[in-house]
């Protein structure tokens, strides 16, 4: 039996990074768990055609609760069962966030020293021209 220093459930945007940064030490054992497949679906890598993702094998097909707001209606909540989560189903769009509001870099109410970490997280370089994104989550220029 194998054994694992940790047991990440869940191979979406967070679980890979998560596992990819606890990985980086050799000394520890990381096992990530995945109910879906590879993300090898074409679909997934065409971004027009991803609504066909939708309701197929790689969502998890979810509805909400009733919304008050909508009359009690249920709205779909399309959610990826695959690698990489719902990112995987939503048509390679990346958002980063919005830009920091103070002259330190930090947002406000968040500790300093989170920003560097916040940045590694994304590869992505600031534009003053809007960017298209590549499917590795580089801006392409």
């Amino acid at each position: 039996m194998s054994m694992y220093d940790y047991v990440i459930v869940g191979a979406g945007s967070a679980g890979c990074v998560l596992a990819a940064r606890l990985s980086e030490d050799p000394d520890v054992r990381v096992a990530l768990i995945e109910a879906g497949g590879p993300d090898t679906a074409q679909e997934i890598h065409v971004p027009a055609a991803f609504p066909q993702l939708f309701k197929s094998e790689l969502d998890w097909d979810l509805d909400s609760d009733p919304e008050p707001g909508i009359g009690g209606r249920r709205t779909y909540l399309p959610r990826g069962k695959v690698f990489g989560g719902s990112s995987s189903i939503n048509a390679v769009i990346y958002i980063r966030g919005i830009a920091p509001t103070t002259t330190d870099g930090r947002r406000p109410g968040r500790p300093a020293g989170v920003t560097p970490t916040y940045s590694r997280t994304s590869d992505a370089r600031r534009t003053t021209s809007a960017a298209r994104t590549s499917t590795t989550g580089s801006a392409d220029h």
